[in-house]
């Protein structure tokens, strides 16, 4: 009688402390939907418990809304799952003649497997080292001579900037868009002259590294010191003519803004042909692109550069969030070894994510530049559920940023007790913030989120920071 009486007493107590959690959590997302952060805005929600896949909260998840780079975490996880953590681009030299004395008659072929980042400072790879390499191998064959030139060969014809892209991003480091050859990530950067004060013109002082036939017309204009880059670089790829707007702060120093480099393949190819002139190399014929990838055989290989493997490649591109990267990782996945002309069709790329499984889903491009990307938050929750039964807490641990510690995460919940406890994924363009990953409950149990706000008339700073506390509320609590 006592054991029952005792039983009915336990079970009242964990239906009572049941429902209140519940009550937490469903308080913490009422005020998070009521924050003035929010007013007007469109947010969207989920959280699971990993293990078990039940739903704590929820609101409008099966809502499509805007990922912006949150979406770069379904082209990593989808990359890494089809072709492995070991899977490297490679970069070739090619011989395609014949080497008489110090002569050779033909061609010398820059074999490109798309490599993202080829000369990445990223991976602490240098232009000047690289191609100092690549003079070398044509050095140790003897070669002093070529009655040809240097040939490009690469995988098709890439337009890189989806057209749903705005034309505001195009020019700039983050929309170089991903080619058939890339180096230094499709970037250049501009030195712009420093001026006094506020008000002034602000001009171009010279550019790193040199891109030939590249024109910048500068409408620039000196703000207050502190307020930063707000600056434009307006241009589509294949144009060299770039016109630069907004502001940068007054100052005593150089002022150094990012762009995208016009033409990357035809670029390198320029770069490398002088590099091997002053080492002593001459070209006859000037560099030039063929949109075909020539087969090594009937050729000599005399220089091979691989990548870093897929893993690490992976875990930069959703620490930085780096565009080209994930479109590199798209095509890879989407397209796999026979790349369409032009950019990634929307079907095809939709298709293959039907395929994984995704359901509420409208995406446009790799990365999420493009503001008609759609997908909701359940997506999001079900995918790393499925990679946790399927790979392991570790594995999802090993590839999201962890908060505190990677790229832009470290400014992700900083200074909150909780931070230690985040692995996620953020993801911003105009009026969108979202973010994305997998949490530890106080209680010690993970738990799946996606956290998505658009359309907001607020600040970033404010909308981060409701999210922000809804995220350590919800931790705490559970």
């Amino acid at each position: 009688m006592k054991s029952a009486v005792k039983f009915r007493f336990l079970l009242f107590l964990w239906i009572v402390s049941a429902g209140a959690y519940g009550q937490g959590i469903k308080k913490i997302f009422c005020d998070f939907r009521k924050d003035s952060a929010l007013s007007g805005a469109v947010s969207a929600f989920k959280i699971v418990d990993l293990a078990s896949g039940k739903t704590i909260t929820a609101y409008d998840a099966d809502r499509l809304m805007i990922p912006a780079s949150t979406m770069k975490t379904l082209y990593v996880f989808s990359a890494l799952d089809d072709y492995g953590p070991d899977f490297r681009f490679a970069t070739s030299l090619l011989l395609d003649g014949t080497v008489r004395h110090d002569t050779l008659f033909g061609d010398v072929i820059i074999r490109s497997e798309g490599d993202p980042s080829l000369a990445s400072p990223r991976f602490d790879e240098s232009l000047d080292s690289l191609m100092a390499d690549m003079a070398a191998a044509l050095q140790r064959e003897g070669i002093r001579h070529i009655t040809g030139g240097l040939v490009v060969s690469v995988n098709g014809f890439y337009y890189p900037a989806p057209g749903s892209w705005p034309i505001e991003d195009a020019g700039n480091y983050y929309g170089s868009g991903y080619w058939g050859l890339n180096y230094l990530d499709n970037t250049y950067k501009i030195y712009l002259q420093p001026v006094p004060r506020s008000g002034m013109h602000v001009r171009v002082h010279h550019i790193e590294p040199p891109v030939d036939s590249l024109r910048l017309v500068s409408y620039l204009k000196s703000a207050a010191r502190g307020t930063g880059d707000n600056a434009y670089i307006y241009g589509l790829p294949y144009t060299y003519k770039r016109f630069i707007l907004g502001t940068v702060p007054a100052g005593e120093d150089f002022f150094v803004i990012k762009g995208a480099i016009p033409r990357p393949p035809l670029s390198f190819a320029r770069h490398l042909n002088r590099f091997l002139r002053q080492r002593g190399v001459q070209t006859q014929a000037p560099p030039r692109l063929t949109k075909t990838l020539v087969s090594e055989e009937g050729k000599r290989r005399i220089w091979h550069h691989l990548s870093p493997d897929l893993l690490h490649l992976g875990q930069k591109t959703l620490d930085y969030s780096i565009n080209h990267y994930s479109e590199a990782l798209a095509r890879l996945v989407v397209e796999k070894r026979r790349p369409a002309d032009g950019y990634m069709n929307k079907d095809s790329i939709n298709a293959y994510f039907h395929r994984k499984g995704f359901r509420r889903i409208d995406l446009e491009d790799g990365c999420g530049l493009a503001p008609d990307n759609l997908i909701a938050p359940q997506e999001y929750t079900a995918m790393f559920r499925r990679i946790y039964r399927q790979k392991g807490l570790a594995y999802l641990q090993n590839i999201l940023p962890h908060a505190g510690e990677d790229g832009y995460a470290r400014y992700f919940l900083r200074k909150s007790p909780v931070q230690s406890r985040v692995w996620v994924k953020s993801g911003s363009v105009s009026k969108v913030r979202n973010y994305v990953g997998i949490f530890r409950g106080k209680s010690g149990k993970y738990y799946a989120f996606a956290i998505m706000v658009n359309h907001f008339r607020s600040s970033h700073k404010a909308v981060k920071k409701a999210i922000e506390k809804a995220l350590e509320r919800s931790i705490e609590n559970l």
